[in-house]
């Protein structure tokens, strides 16, 4: 839920500097409340009452701190790529290889961490895990208090001003973000409180269709467009990844003849490969495809990324061990390796928005991208999860139980939803056929996000509509 709050948080940081700063204050702010609910959560005593009541909450208020960093670093650096385009794809790929490098390091660290630490007091491995990152956290407060995004002081006078013309000429934006917001936060809570996966995904239909229909009316053509791509691409992202984890880890009792993998070996080792797989991925991007056109570059990742994952039929069928592949070989080039294409995807859209984007509104303008694409990735759980009981693949992980039987239609589960992933290859349309590393527009053409949209060129032809009749009268 609170990445769904995006949208708000970027509002909130274009239109009200605190202290004359539009992003510093709200990340500092976000850290004291993302270190506050760190500290709680690795302080209490874990029982099924703090669980229930307290645990949930606490680690709203620690990623929501990731939001506010996240989103608002985003900000910050997207400005430097509309600056120099043709730097834009090595700064992205930079950025997104040191986000996996680290990431690595930290899952290998709490894997450890999680396994051997000692409970002393009640607490737990995780909560030991958890407490490593308030250090590094306390650490990254200071050069944010530096000023190392490289902020410039506003006036008072200079804010409202830039509020008042930001009313005046773009309001359509201020309340596409209202929309946006509003929508993702009660889908989250809604999808929490109904169990039923054919409600969540009905609702979720319905409201991505309002979402999109929205983007169009009131954005200028080529971001519109992009947010609609993006919706797609986020929601025919389809894997079934429950079943699947049941498939390669439950025991030889629970599945006979399955891959019967540790779980050490499917969460880390394979997730180690995946993300070493992914950051070779980010190079390639970078040095050879950064001069693509967008079209090329989201045509050449989505049939790499269907390509790569032809190989989970063919492990959920168990025809690799009749060609003589073992599983944990298998495993790692079929499922790992697909890590490539789902980190490559975001890439491209990020650096278009980036020349796109309104000087002052950059906040805004990647809450409502980031909002979009996980409020659309929000549906693929309740729709792989109706495709999965449809075709009877509902696996328990139940100790000492046979459960094999729920894996004979995983392979044709696992098909659709690679097939499903080839939808937006028809929407490429949607997209400029521009190379990534040039500008889309002179910046002095970048200054509003609504200009020329449907919605303006409604109310423009209505007002000259207006003008004519009263000239001939």
């Amino acid at each position: 839920m609170s990445f769904a709050m995006k949208p708000w948080i970027g509002l909130s940081s274009d239109c009200y500097p605190l202290f004359g700063y539009k992003r510093m204050p709200y990340v500092f702010g976000g850290s004291i409340i993302g270190l506050a609910g760190t500290l709680l959560a690795v302080l209490i005593v874990p029982s099924q009452s703090t669980v229930i009541l307290g645990v949930i909450g606490l680690f709203m208020m620690i990623f929501y701190w990731i939001a506010c960093c996240d989103l608002l670093s985003e900000a910050v650096y997207s400005r430097k790529i509309s600056s120099s385009p043709a730097n834009g794809p090595a700064l992205v790929g930079y950025v997104t290889a040191g986000q996996k490098i680290l990431g690595l390091v930290a899952g290998l660290l709490s894997g450890v961490i999680v396994q051997y630490a000692p409970k002393l007091g009640g607490h737990t491995g995780s909560q030991w895990a958890l407490a490593t990152t308030i250090i590094p956290s306390i650490v990254l407060i200071i050069p944010v208090l530096l000023n190392y995004f490289g902020e410039e002081k506003w006036s008072s006078e200079d804010s409202h001003n830039e509020r008042k013309k930001l009313w005046n000429e773009q309001r359509e934006l201020v309340f596409l973000s209202i929309l946006v917001g509003t929508v993702a936060v009660m889908y989250s809570v809604f999808s929490i409180i109904v169990a039923s996966y054919v409600a969540n995904f009905i609702i979720l239909c319905l409201l991505l269709v309002l979402v999109a229909f929205a983007s169009w009316m009131v954005l200028r053509p080529i971001l519109g467009k992009l947010l609609i791509f993006k919706c797609l691409t986020g929601i025919t992202l389809l894997r079934p990844s429950g079943p699947a984890q049941y498939f390669f880890t439950d025991d030889a009792v629970q599945f006979p003849g399955g891959p019967n993998l540790s779980p050490f070996y499917y969460g880390s080792v394979v997730n180690t490969v995946g993300i070493l797989a992914g950051v070779i991925g980010v190079i390639i991007f970078t040095r050879f495809m950064s001069s693509w056109t967008y079209r090329r570059t989201y045509l050449v990742i989505i049939i790499v990324m269907v390509i790569l994952q032809l190989g989970d039929p063919i492990i959920y069928s168990r025809v690799n061990l009749k060609i003589g592949i073992p599983d944990k070989v298998f495993v790692v080039g079929s499922t790992a390796l697909v890590q490539v294409g789902q980190l490559l995807i975001y890439m491209p859209g990020f650096l278009m928005l980036s020349y796109m984007c309104p000087k002052n509104l950059e906040g805004m303008m990647f809450a409502l991208l980031a909002a979009i694409q996980n409020f659309a990735s929000l549906g693929t759980g309740s729709t792989t999860a109706y495709i999965s009981k449809s075709l009877h693949v509902s696996p328990r992980g139940f100790p000492g139980i046979d459960e094999s039987a729920q894996f004979d239609n995983l392979w044709i589960v696992s098909l659709i939803c690679i097939l499903v992933q080839l939808i937006p290859l028809g929407f490429l349309w949607l997209l400029p056929d521009s190379p990534m590393d040039e500008l889309l527009l002179p910046r002095d053409q970048c200054t509003s996000a609504i200009v020329g949209s449907p919605y303006k060129r409604f109310f423009d032809n209505q007002r000259k509509s207006e003008g004519i009749s009263d000239a001939v009268k």
